[in-house]
């Protein structure tokens, strides 16, 4: 009876690891889509290194539609015709 709840437990825990993997991968890929026609930014850096000057830089990721680039709208990320 011993040898039979562990092999039990044991089949139950890899089931459970294998679903927790599959949601993981499943809520992984749904923040990584974006919607189409915006953009986000992914990273920004700040320069503070010359007195009384910030130099920022940024990238971005965009989803445009057909026939759009990515551009900048009001010194944010946009896609523009």
């Amino acid at each position: 009876m011993q040898s039979g709840v562990k092999t039990l437990s044991a089949g139950g825990g890899a089931s459970l690891c294998c679903l927790l993997l599959l949601w993981l991968i499943y809520s992984h890929l749904l923040r990584e889509q974006l919607a189409v026609g915006t953009c986000e930014i992914v990273m920004l850096n700040r320069d503070n290194s010359v007195p009384r000057r910030t130099i920022a830089r940024q990238t971005a990721r965009c989803a445009c539609r057909r026939g759009q680039i990515a551009g900048t709208t009001r010194a944010r990320p946009a896609c523009v015709d």
